[in-house]
């Protein structure tokens, strides 16, 4: 089933529900605790910490709740503080559902809801700190997208943008790729971006631009290979896994290399008023 929301100029979007609904169910045994997925979480994690400054009394939402449901590579668990307040979003009702069970028995005081990031139901000005971990490459309204997560930032408020890396020639091609023999792609658009088109994407939603970079530097296969040999759950396979990922590591974080083998490309953006733009 399709939903379709109205946004506030009346333009129909679609939410894709059934597709991520389908995703989730498809992917719930899919995952194996492997070397890429601490790597993963701890790249997340580093950047989280570092341009969202201090973490402690902020209002802090992220715009999916993916990790949190299905992987070992969740992030929320490990940022929600004592004197913050954690929201986190997604469009699928089985991702929000299996996320508040974890929830649940993680005994965390965090609110999760379903919800549209391109039709967000949340005030004016609600949030310190807007963490989307590869959310808007996922449909093709982008704009609207980061025009709502300025909305819903708090002036001054902080966005970290990570989206697929365009500047990764294996990655695009496989994207690329995907477009063609995915049937799922008639829902939805997964598209990579460059550093320089996301940046006018943001400054044209009223961000100014503090930072950007690219992360996760490893081949777009390793992860999947490695996943796959976790999951025999046998120590020579696992062994096997852990050099083929460390090796592959090791040649993506090469300095000249790191531009082009980043699976993400990260951007930090800050909501200003118009009074500040002069």
């Amino acid at each position: 089933m399709k939903m379709f929301s109205k946004t506030k100029s009346g333009k129909s979007i679609n939410t894709t529900m059934e597709h991520w609904d389908n995703v989730s169910e498809n992917t719930k045994n899919f995952y194996a605790n492997n070397p890429y997925f601490q790597y993963k979480k701890k790249e997340l994690l580093k950047l989280v910490r570092k341009w969202g400054e201090n973490l402690s009394d902020k209002k802090i939402l992220k715009t999916d709740l993916y990790e949190e449901a299905v992987g070992y590579d969740d992030i929320l668990f490990d940022i929600a503080q004592k004197n913050s307040e954690i929201y986190g979003i997604d469009i699928s009702p089985n991702i929000v559902k299996k996320a508040n069970s974890i929830k649940i028995a993680k005994n965390a005081n965090m609110d999760f809801s379903i919800q549209d990031v391109r039709c967000l139901k949340f005030s004016d000005n609600s949030f310190n700190l807007i963490i989307s971990n590869s959310t808007l490459d996922h449909f093709p309204e982008v704009s609207m997208a980061m025009q709502e997560l300025n909305r819903v930032l708090k002036n001054n408020g902080i966005l970290i943008l990570t989206l697929h890396n365009k500047h990764n020639p294996l990655l695009y091609l496989l994207l690329k790729g995907a477009k063609i023999f995915n049937r799922y792609y008639k829902f939805y658009s997964d598209d990579a971006y460059s550093i320089k088109e996301t940046k006018k994407l943001m400054e044209k939603a009223g961000f100014i631009i503090k930072d950007s970079t690219t992360i996760l530097h490893i081949p777009p296969l390793i992860p999947s290979i490695t996943n796959e040999l976790y999951k025999k759950n046998n120590k020579f396979l696992k062994n096997i896994g852990w050099i083929i990922f460390n090796c592959s590591l090791f040649i993506a974080n090469m300095p000249l290399l790191r531009h082009f083998t980043g699976y993400l490309i990260a951007i930090k953006g800050v909501k200003i008023n118009n009074e500040q733009r002069y």
